[in-house]
This record gives C-alpha cells, structure tokens and sequence, in this order.
C-alpha cells in the first residue's frame, strides 16, 4: 500500500508548464570588423528574441554556439548545436534564428527524424495534437519533408503574419521534440532528503545540500521513457563524473549529453512514514544519498538519507531568462517579428531557409 501511495502521490506532482532555458554563446574575432560588428548586433538581436520565444512557450533545453560566417548562403543549424548566419542581414532576424534552433533540437537533422515522415507527413502524436489544437482542427496534420515542417516551420518570411505564428512554431517543436526523443517535464519543484530536509541544489557546477528556498535549488525531472529521467538543474544535469560505477562517488553536474550516467530510475521508498521516493542511477545501479552536503551513489541501506519528497512548485522568476524583443534600441528599428522597419526591409518573398546541408 506505501508503495502505491508514494507512486500515485510522485504522478500527482507531475506538472508540464512550459519552462525551457536556451542559452548561446556568440562567438566574436577578436578585433572585430565593422562589417562584423554590424553582424554582431543584428544577430543579438535576432537570437534575444528567439531564445526568449523559445523559452516562454516551450520547456526544451539547449546550449547553443552562434557564430557570423560571411560564406554561408543564408544560415543553417545542426544538432550539435551550432547555427551559423551568412553575411544576408535579411536572415540575421527572430524567424530565421527561430528556424534554425528548431534544427539544433532535432527538426530534420536527428536519425529520430526520417522515421516519423511518412508520405509527406510528420506522424508524431505530440506535433499532431498541438498543431490541431492551434488550428481547431481535429483532422489536420502537420506537412514534413526531410528536413523541415508546416505549417509554422518559419521556413518562409512570408509564413509569419503577426507574432501568434512565432507562438504557434513553438508550441509544434515542443511535440515534435517530444515525439523524437519521448521526452516530458514530469516535475518540478524541490527535491528534499528526508534525513537532512535539505535540497538538492546548483553551486556552480556542483551538486550540493543546501536550503530549500534558495532558487538554485529549484529542479526539473524530465521523463525519458516510461522509466528513465534525468534531473535538471539550470542548463546543467545531474551526473556521476568519469561515468564511474564505484561506490562511495559525489554526484555533481554536467551539461546533458544522453550518457547512462546522467540517468535514473525512481522507485517508490519503503518509508511508512513519509511518502518519498529513491533515485537509482543507471549506468551504475547504485542508489543517491545524503552525505554531509553531499549526494554519493551507494547500495542502498536502511536509514532515510536514501529517501527524497518531491515538492512541487512553479518556477521561479530569477530562475526564467527575461524575454527581450529588440533590447539594443540604437540598432535599426525592427517589428516584433524582427524585421526591418527603417527602409531596407527586403520586398518579395524571402528565399527558402535552411536549405543549405545542415553542419
């Protein structure tokens, strides 16, 4: 009976409030040009933008490195995680930047992606149901080829009529990052060892104890399956270093690479007391603990250290980025899709994005 209470009780916390954090890095030269500063500004922008997009309206996760390349036709991404924009300024805006992050997430550019195109179709269940629950369409279905979807793919300037398309793109990346990688926010909120009622928390890189109403210690289980989960902490996860499967080893962070050491399994406690849950890592089979401030994997014992309560909550304002459109007020003047308002906006439909061989 214990054990299905603290199952039921862990399925009830369960939440799926769209939280996502991208981050980018732009790379600079080091004495830059005024051709590249120009770039820089344009594609800050443009990224801000994205990014703030991307992170309000969906709950994916990504760390992005953003890179000018005069050589490239137009701009492209790839699921390594790198976008580059050519030397077009009318690429260097929210809609092409928002494209190619949905490719830096999978769209057209995972082995995940080919399977699920079928006779011109994306047959994702999640894509499906968002895009028929934007279009109130019961029988709609969302259009793919080998490397882009639509409707609101943004692989067409002329697809964007008012910031609700942005809105509407984001919502179908989520499910089809869903539909690829099974991927859900199944909770967040606190995790609270029951022996030292602290939490797990984010300092610096590491992986500690530490208050409860700290926002670093404010986490995300996000399911993988059926029963595998990793657990976030800002754009970091949960790790055992050097994938090691000794006894006795700290758990800290790491950015997310998809390593068995990164993930676990959540089985109900055997506390009457409480109702809690205890994580078991993967790649070693060894069950999280408190030591100290510490997290150790270990064979699990008698005792509550091993023992966790979930406490929900909602995130946290320091911890979501803050949505910028257009923050540089000196740059050209731009519209909430980004697009120029100052006399050089392009006329006529724009090329096709992201046609170039994804990197």
């Amino acid at each position: 009976m214990t054990h299905a209470r603290s199952t039921c009780l862990f399925l009830a916390l369960a939440t799926a409030v769209p939280a996502g954090s991208i981050t980018y890095t732009l790379q600079t030269a080091a004495n830059p040009t005024a051709d590249q500063l120009d770039a820089y500004t344009r594609i800050r922008k443009a990224m801000d933008s994205a990014v703030g997009y991307y992170d309000t309206y969906t709950s994916i996760r990504k760390s992005l490195t953003v890179q000018y390349d005069s050589s490239v036709a137009t701009a492209d991404g790839g699921s390594g995680g790198t976008i580059r924009f050519g030397s077009g300024r009318s690429y260097m805006v929210v809609i092409t930047a928002m494209h190619e992050i949905a490719h830096t997430v999978g769209v057209g550019t995972t082995s995940q992606w080919a399977p699920l195109v079928v006779n011109g179709l994306f047959t994702g269940d999640s894509a499906t149901a968002a895009l028929r629950r934007i279009e109130s369409n019961d029988t709609d279905h969302l259009h793919a080829d080998t490397q882009h979807f639509w409707p609101y793919g943004l692989n067409y300037a002329s697809e964007v009529k008012s910031t609700a398309d942005l809105v509407s793109h984001c919502k179908v990346v989520q499910g089809i990052v869903q539909d690829l990688f099974h991927e859900k926010t199944y909770f967040e909120g606190r995790l609270r060892n029951v022996a030292t009622n602290s939490c797990a928390s984010l300092s610096g890189t590491s992986l500690v104890l530490g208050s409860c109403t700290d926002t670093a210690s404010f986490v995300r289980i996000v399911s993988m399956s059926d029963t595998l989960y990793r657990l976030e902490l800002g754009d970091r996860v949960l790790d055992i270093p050097n994938q090691s499967k000794a006894a006795g080893i700290a758990a800290s962070t790491y950015s997310w690479n998809g390593g068995a050491n990164q993930e676990f399994r959540i089985s109900p406690s055997p506390l009457s007391s409480v109702v809690a849950v205890r994580l078991q890592m993967v790649q070693s089979g060894l069950w999280l603990h408190s030591s100290g401030t510490s997290v150790l994997q270990d064979p699990t014992t008698t005792g509550t250290g091993f023992d966790w309560t979930l406490v929900s909550g909602s995130v946290p304002a320091a911890v979501r980025l803050p949505f910028r459109m257009d923050p540089d007020k000196s740059a050209p003047r731009r519209d909430p899709l980004g697009r120029s308002v100052d006399g050089n906006r392009p006329t006529g439909p724009v090329e096709r994005l992201g046609t170039l061989p994804e990197r």
